[in-house]
């Protein structure tokens, strides 16, 4: 197990992994939006480790609500990202 690190005393999650294949990547399943600060720089780290971009950067149509994207890291699960700016 693997935990993001913390600000201001609170851990903001974890990632877990097991041995014996109990968990199985997906693209299908519940879509987890991660917090970055800087979109583009993120989705470039992703590119360079494996993972693809599924959905670049986009703004959210409801006022003053940010930005988001979609890629899937190199095992194949799908993930979202999220910026206000």
């Amino acid at each position: 197990m693997a935990f993001f690190p913390e600000e201001d005393g609170q851990c903001p999650g974890a990632i877990s992994w097991t041995a014996d294949n109990s968990f199985q990547p997906g693209s299908h399943g519940v879509l987890l939006h991660l917090s970055c600060k800087d979109m583009q720089t993120t989705l470039d780290t992703i590119v360079k480790s494996g993972g693809t971009v599924v959905t670049p950067k986009t703004k959210i149509e409801a006022e003053e609500r940010g930005y988001f994207a979609l890629f899937t890291d190199s095992e194949g699960n799908r993930l979202g990202l999220y910026s206000d700016k």
